[in-house]
């Protein structure tokens, strides 16, 4: 009996914590196309906000492009294929949540991954940057951090 109950318990702890991160997640408020991937290690992005419009900052922007990078990856399409995130693993983003709120700071490391070119209005107004992300300089970053494994681990 004593075994159910303890099971009722955690089934019901899961499915409040389950309802909980369903609730609390928030779909990122941007979004992003991969223009080019220069063989340089750059890749041009067009980051826009749908609910931001024309009120769509350059920074905030930037900012997104580099989050786009490391957390959410990029589609294919165009001269683009597609790129894995470079946190790929939940110790990844662990790791750098130590260090998220310094690397987006107003001064943050952040600024030193990107370029801005220019911008465009779509039909409705919104501001579409395209902004270049050096992800291997971020990439090298992240490793001398020891926040991701290098490439070459394990060779």
């Amino acid at each position: 009996m004593r075994t159910i109950t303890n099971l009722k318990t955690l089934l019901l702890m899961g499915s409040v914590l389950f309802a909980t991160h369903i609730f609390c997640y928030s779909p990122p408020d941007f979004q992003t196309q991969c223009v080019t991937l220069n063989t340089d290690g750059y890749i041009v992005l067009k980051v826009w906000s749908p609910r931001k419009g024309n009120k769509y900052k350059l920074n905030q922007a930037r900012k997104d492009a580099v989050k786009a990078v490391l957390f959410a990856g990029l589609g294919g399409g165009g001269n683009c294929t597609s790129q894995s995130p470079l946190l790929n693993s939940a110790d990844e983003r662990d790791k750098f949540h130590q260090i998220h709120k310094s690397f987006f700071s107003r001064n943050g490391d952040w600024l030193m991954y990107t370029n801005s070119s220019n911008v465009n209005y779509d039909a409705k107004g919104n501001r579409i940057y395209e902004i270049s992300v050096s992800k291997e300089q971020l990439r090298k970053n992240l490793e001398n951090q020891e926040i991701i494994k290098k490439l070459n681990h394990g060779f």
